[in-house]
This record gives C-alpha cells, sequence and structure tokens, in this order.
C-alpha cells in the first residue's frame, strides 16, 4: 500500500518547479499523480509559477500535451536565503509600508543608474 503525502501548498509549488526543472517534459495527470491532488489544482500551481514570472511552456506531442521550463532557464541557479536573511527581508518590507503614500516612497522607489564600466 502506497503512502499518500500531503504536500502544503507553497512545498507543492516548489516541488512542481523542481519537476518541471529536471524532465525534459511531464503531463497534468503525471504532476497530479505524483503530487496527490487533482489536474485543477495542477493548473492553478502552474498558472501562479508562471504568473510569478517563471517561463513554463507546454508542448503538444502525438496529442500529449507536455509542461516544461524554458531549456535557458533551467541553468540559472537559485537564490536561497537562510533564515535570519529571510526575516530581515520580511521585517524590512514591514517596516517600508509605514512610508506608503509619502514623499519617501517616491524617493525609494527611484532606480540610480549604475556608472558605467570602465575599460
Amino acid at each position: 500500500m502506497k503512502i499518500k503525502k500531503v504536500y502544503s501548498q507553497a512545498a507543492r509549488v516548489q516541488g512542481i518547479l523542481r519537476t518541471l526543472g529536471t524532465r525534459h517534459g511531464i503531463t497534468i495527470g503525471e504532476l497530479a499523480e505524483e503530487f496527490g491532488v487533482n489536474r485543477r489544482t495542477i493548473y492553478r500551481d502552474l498558472r501562479a509559477l508562471q504568473d510569478a514570472g517563471y517561463p513554463i511552456l507546454s508542448e503538444v506531442t502525438e496529442g500529449t500535451t507536455y509542461w516544461k521550463l524554458e531549456p535557458s532557464f533551467k541553468d540559472i541557479q537559485p537564490i536561497t536565503f537562510n533564515q535570519n536573511e529571510l526575516m530581515a527581508l520580511y521585517f524590512s518590507r514591514m517596516l517600508l509600508k509605514t512610508i506608503e503614500g509619502s514623499p519617501f516612497q517616491t524617493d525609494l522607489g527611484r532606480r540610480v543608474p549604475c556608472p558605467a564600466k570602465v575599460g
């Protein structure tokens, strides 16, 4: 008897992303079976990843749709944070909410141009 593993949404989406990055293509049905959810949930998770900017492609081969990450994206190393760094980012974001609607927010939103490289 196979034990069904229960994933939180965040863990499942991260797992789907990892799966898409390691395979040459996978169907919605295979993803649904692997993560123990229905197909609609997988479609929602894929849409969330696409909305977050991940280049997820679908490709039809012999009438079957396969999903995968854009090949050039697979070579990009993930950005990882330790717990202290994540907490610092979280609290910084909370602190910056206090200046919403003020002139400071406009100033902080401006991009500072990078100096041109010499050589």
